[in-house]
C-alpha cells in the first residue's frame, strides 16, 4: 500500500505540473509581466477587480486592443453578468472541461448556480416555474418546470458532473456521493497499464445512477473518451452511464484502459471494440460532446467551465467544434480551489465550499470581453474562500 501511495503521489505531481503550464497568471503576476514588458510601474496597468474573486487574465488587455483597434478608449468589461446570461429565457448549453479530481469544485460552482435567484433579472414572474438545472422537487416535478440548461457535455471529471446534472441529481446529493468516496473505496489494484483496474469506481458510479442509461437522463448529455486503438476521440451518448463515465475519467497510469466490446458512439451506429482512456487527450475544454447534442439548433448560448486555467485565450463562438453552432459563449475559469487528489480527498468538501462561495460572489460582476463578438470571459479566483 505504501508503494501505491508513492506512485499516486508521483502521478498527482505530474498532473499538477501539466496543469500549471496552462494556469492563467493572477492579477499580480499579470502586472509584473506588464511592468517587465513596458518598463512601467505595476500599478499603471489600469486593471481593477470588481468583486473579491474576479481576476483578469493576463491576455485580456491585448485581446481588447485587437478587437477594438479603431477605438481610442476600450472598455475591458462588458455590461453582461453571469446571472443575466444564465437567466435568459433562451437557456444555455454547458460544457465541463477535464480536471484532475475537479468534480468537487464543479459541483460547488453548480450548486451556486442552482441556488441563484433569477426572479431579480426581470425575465420572469415569481409564479413562473423556472429551474436553471434539471433538479425536481415535490412542489415542482420535472414535467411542470422549464429548465434553462438545454444540454450538457463533459470530459474526464467533467463527464461525471455532466451526467449527474443531466440525470436530474441535486448538486447537494452529488456532493454527498463524491464526499463519501475514499482511496479505499476506489482502490482495486493492480490494473493493466494503471495502478487501479477501475471496476470499483464503475460499480460506485453505476450504483449512484441506479444503473441508468443515457436515454434515462432529463436533458441530453454526452461525454468523451480517447480510443487507443484508433487514436481518436469517441463521443458517447448512449449505453450505461457508469461505464461511459469510468472510461472518460480513466486517467493514464492511474486507471487501466476500459475495454468496450460493443461501443456504439455518436459517430457510428455500428458496434466497435475499443480501448478507452481519459477524454482530456483531445477534448481539453469538454466541448466536443455538445457537437452531437441538439445539433439542429442554431445560435446556441454556451457556457464553458474549466478549472485551473484556459491554456491561453479560450475559444469563442467561431472556434468551437463543428456542430455546436454557438452565437454566444461564456468562458469561466475557476482557479485556486483546495487541491484534491487520491491522497488529498479530505480536501473535497473544502473545494466544494470555496467554488460555491467564489461563484456566488461574482454572479453580478460584469464579465470581460473575449476576442470576438458574443464572447465573454469570467476568471474566478477562489483563494479568498479557502478556509
Amino acid at each position: 500500500m505504501n508503494l501505491v501511495r508513492l506512485i499516486l503521489r508521483f502521478i498527482s505531481s505530474i498532473f499538477k505540473t501539466i496543469c500549471q503550464a496552462f494556469v492563467v497568471p493572477s492579477r499580480k503576476e499579470y502586472q509584473k509581466l506588464e511592468s517587465k514588458r513596458t518598463g512601467t510601474s505595476s500599478s499603471s496597468s489600469g486593471i481593477t477587480s470588481h468583486h473579491r474573486s474576479i481576476t483578469p487574465p493576463y491576455w485580456v488587455k491585448s485581446l481588447s486592443t485587437e478587437i477594438h483597434a479603431d477605438v481610442t478608449s476600450t472598455p475591458l468589461v462588458s455590461t453582461m453578468t453571469l446571472r443575466q446570461f444564465l437567466s435568459h429565457p433562451d437557456g444555455f448549453h454547458l460544457a465541463l472541461a477535464p480536471a484532475f479530481y475537479g468534480y468537487y469544485a464543479y459541483f460547488g460552482a453548480l450548486l451556486a448556480i442552482h441556488e441563484m435567484d433569477i426572479n431579480c433579472t426581470g425575465f420572469y414572474k415569481s409564479s413562473d416555474k423556472i429551474s436553471i438545472l434539471p433538479v425536481s422537487s415535490k412542489a415542482t416535478p420535472h414535467a411542470e418546470q422549464k429548465v434553462l440548461l438545454k444540454s450538457i457535455s463533459g470530459s474526464s471529471a467533467g463527464a461525471l458532473v455532466a451526467t449527474a446534472i443531466a440525470f436530474g441529481s441535486d448538486p447537494r446529493d452529488a456532493v454527498d456521493f463524491i464526499s463519501s468516496l475514499t482511496l479505499g473505496s476506489i482502490a482495486d489494484p493492480p490494473g493493466f497499464l494503471g495502478i487501479f483496474r477501475g471496476y470499483s469506481v464503475e460499480k460506485l458510479i453505476t450504483k449512484f445512477f441506479q444503473g441508468a442509461e443515457f436515454k434515462d437522463t432529463v436533458i441530453p448529455v454526452a461525454v468523451t473518451a480517447f480510443d487507443l486503438l484508433t487514436r481518436s476521440t469517441k463521443i458517447i451518448d448512449r449505453g450505461i452511464i457508469g461505464r461511459a463515465v469510468r472510461a472518460s475519467l480513466s486517467f493514464p497510469g492511474l486507471f487501466q484502459p476500459v475495454l468496450y466490446r460493443n461501443l456504439i458512439d455518436a459517430s457510428s451506429l455500428l458496434p466497435k471494440t475499443t480501448l478507452l482512456i481519459d477524454g482530456m487527450i483531445q477534448d481539453p475544454h469538454g466541448l466536443l460532446g455538445l457537437s452531437v447534442l441538439k445539433s439542429e439548433a442554431r445560435n446556441k448560448r454556451v457556457v464553458n467551465m474549466v478549472l485551473g486555467g484556459f491554456g491561453g485565450p479560450p475559444p469563442g463562438p467561431s472556434r468551437l467544434p463543428n456542430g455546436v453552432n454557438a452565437a454566444e459563449v461564456v468562458s469561466i475559469c475557476i482557479k485556486n480551489t483546495p487541491e484534491v487528489s487520491p491522497l488529498k480527498m479530505q480536501n473535497g468538501p473544502k473545494a466544494v465550499r470555496a467554488a460555491k462561495e467564489a461563484v456566488t460572489d461574482i454572479l453580478d460582476a460584469p464579465m470581460y470581453h473575449g476576442k470576438e463578438q458574443g464572447h465573454y470571459v469570467l476568471p474566478i479566483d477562489a483563494s479568498m474562500f479557502c478556509y
